[in-house]
């Protein structure tokens, strides 16, 4: 008896959801240390350890839902949709079960949110993050199911 696997065809349009509250990245932070060997001032950059252990989780979630056989995209990539949902505040948590509503407040969509999601893509889904070159719906809205929302078109 021969078993034989076959691999799936992903396309050039993959779409994941990850629950759980959205995560943000923060700028690398800086600090100032003594070498201990040459006794000279050094800068020693870091990031915080939630920011790490919240973007390998994010790539552990998209690593698991991406077909059998998955080969790194090369090229440009096109964000199509990316929707952040957020749980809302107490006095927003019944309006927020009918209507959209928008977060207004922190994280900033451009800067924190996209950099944790968009690293922690990097050498999963594709080469490098540096090959988004379009993002066309991106939101962040309250919603009673926090979660992201994403779809990438391989461009060829």
């Amino acid at each position: 008896m021969e078993i034989k696997l076959t691999r799936n065809d992903p396309g050039p349009i993959q779409s994941f959801t990850i629950y759980g509250k959205p995560g943000s990245k923060q700028s690398v932070r800086s600090s100032i240390i003594e070498d201990k060997i040459t006794g000279k001032n050094k800068i020693h950059q870091y990031q915080e350890k939630t920011d790490v252990d919240n973007q390998n989780y994010l790539g552990f979630c998209i690593k698991g839902s991406l077909p059998f056989g998955w080969e790194l995209w090369t090229g440009p990539i096109i964000v199509r949709q990316l929707i952040y949902h957020f749980y809302p505040p107490k006095a927003l948590i019944e309006k927020a079960r009918y209507n959209i509503i928008y977060v207004t407040t922190k994280p900033d969509l451009t800067d924190n949110l996209n950099k944790m999601l968009f690293d922690a893509m990097n050498n999963i889904v594709y080469v490098d993050d540096k090959q988004v070159v379009e993002i066309n719906e991106c939101k962040k809205v309250y919603d009673l199911e926090p979660k992201t929302i994403l779809t990438l078109e391989h461009y060829q």
